[in-house]
């Protein structure tokens, strides 16, 4: 009876009732195709970011992030990753040689990042093995083959099979530098990366750099990437007396990355603030409306007997049940609407290939969980409920005889 009494009050005006409920539904569904682009926003970034170079976690000489020379070395890299990799959390880890050089060739010469990996680990860590365009990314396996990125590919106007000359500084203050054929050009989701990167074997980086066995980084894959901050702890108990070693996440390797999943995840509750607050105006404004069309009516029910707080909880009622019917109905909408995004997702090739510290495939796929949709409906039956305590307790505190006689 009290649910039904509501139900017949929300649609003695329909046109009223129709309009706010319309607005609430429109809403929501604005907010559920912005969550589900956000989400799609901020898994690709995670994934090109921690699956394209970083790994989850990383472990270096302690101070290497901040100050990265190629002399501070792991020198026991292989008890250190047996340490990680014993984990249960651990998918893989990669041993890699980094530095500065010059790369030169006929034509030009340019500075770029050499990374020494083992093709067989790397490829359990990142996706570098997708991203060969020509070539093999197996062929770094060969001595003194290298894998460049297409843009420096083209800046230096070298193609697979021709020879270049690297020059580094070798960890031991010596000068190193040999002749490398390119094996294979590979195109990733980072400008940067492309433009500036430089594969080769961990053996043919360990001999031009003189690191003797050491590497300057191990990158860590986790079974799964969102407990990166738990796993970290876990790796730096099971490294113990590694004193000299500290873990970094994802987070700390890439604080602009972390900034932006950040500042998305602000722009959607901002979101949520806009577009509810201006309900909830117009849901108060109908509810207000409706009392004043009651006013003999809740009269004579309070002058039976029906107590303020009956009169309160069933104008509250009403407010939330107009939320609900809205919501549930945008929810779907803003599903309906997004779900082609969820197929095939968004072409944002344009800015992906932007000069960017932030790497983006072309294609954004939107995500969606359940949890979504739960949060938005809470948040619309709060907003609603709070836009009703005005209009209820205005209705509670009506003088039953100044009722009766309202017209």
């Amino acid at each position: 009876m009290f649910f039904s009494l509501a139900w017949r009050n929300i649609w003695r005006n329909r046109r009223r009732s129709a309009i706010t409920i319309s607005a609430i539904c429109i809403g929501m569904a604005g907010i559920i195709f912005m969550i589900g682009m956000m989400n799609g926003f901020v898994v690709n970034m995670i994934e090109n970011s921690v699956h394209l170079e970083t790994g989850a976690l990383q472990v270096h000489h302690r101070g290497y992030h901040d100050d990265p020379s190629v002399e501070k070395l792991i020198r026991n890299p292989s008890e250190v990753s047996d340490r990680v990799t014993a984990l249960p959390r651990v998918n893989g880890v990669s041993l890699r040689i980094k530095s500065f050089g010059l790369v030169s060739t006929r034509r030009d010469s340019l500075g770029a990042m050499l990374v020494g990996i083992d093709p067989s680990s790397e490829s359990v860590v990142t996706n570098l093995y997708k991203s060969v365009i020509a070539g093999s990314y197996g062929s770094i396996r060969s001595g003194n083959t290298v894998l460049l990125g297409k843009t420096l590919a083209q800046n230096l106007q070298v193609r697979l099979g021709d020879e270049i000359i690297i020059l580094s500084q070798g960890a031991d203050g010596s000068m190193g530098n040999d002749i490398y054929k390119v094996g294979g050009i590979f195109e990733t989701a980072s400008p940067d990366i492309d433009r500036m990167y430089i594969y080769m074997g961990l053996s043919d980086a360990s001999e031009l750099l003189s690191t003797y066995g050491g590497v300057n980084e191990i990158a860590v894959s986790l079974k799964d990437a969102d407990a990166a901050d738990s796993a970290k702890n876990a790796v730096i108990n099971a490294l113990g007396d590694e004193d000299e070693l500290e873990v970094l996440t994802w987070k700390e390797v890439l604080p602009g990355v972390a900034q932006m999943v950040v500042f998305m995840q602000g722009a959607v509750f901002l979101f949520y603030l806009i577009v509810f607050g201006v309900a909830a105006f117009g849901i108060s404004n109908t509810l207000i409306m409706s009392i004043f069309e009651r006013v003999h009516e809740l009269g004579v029910m309070m002058s039976i007997g029906t107590r303020p707080s009956r009169i309160f909880l069933q104008t509250a009622v009403e407010s939330v049940m107009m939320g609900l019917i809205g919501s549930v109905i945008g929810s779907a909408l803003g599903f309906l609407l997004s779900l082609n995004f969820i197929l095939n997702g968004l072409d944002v090739s344009f800015w992906a290939k932007a000069k960017s510290f932030i790497a983006f495939s072309p294609v954004i796929y939107y995500r969606l969980v359940p949890w979504d949709f739960v949060l938005g409906i809470f948040f619309v039956v709060l907003v609603t409920a709070l836009s009703s305590v005005y209009p209820a307790l205005k209705a509670s505190r009506l003088k039953p005889a100044d009722a009766i006689r309202y017209v």
